[in-house]
């Protein structure tokens, strides 16, 4: 941000869902939206808070922005390098 109170824009036109679905239930489970291309390399896994089950894990390449689904709650996220997993539970 510069001093001029100017904010950062992000280009909406270029924003890309990628969401995380649990390979059991087939139910969605976390939100991923790329919002700018970048070097940085990742990949998430997500578990199900529907079923238990978990999503496969998905290699990714970018910035993004992260949200839950309707009715659900980030219980933990670990991390191993730039591996993570996201367990997900109901509220």
């Amino acid at each position: 941000m510069e001093k001029n109170n100017e904010r950062e824009v992000a280009d909406i036109s270029n924003l890309q869902d990628d969401d995380l679905f649990c390979a059991d239930c087939d139910e969605k489970i976390f939100k991923m939206v790329k919002v700018e291309e970048s070097d940085f390399e990742f990949s998430v896994l997500a578990v199900c808070p529907f079923c238990e089950g978990e999503s496969w894990r998905k290699d990714m390449k970018g910035r993004y922005y992260q949200d839950t689904v309707d009715g659900t709650i980030i219980e933990e996220v670990t991390a191993d390098g730039n591996d993570f997993t996201i367990k997900v539970k109901k509220r």
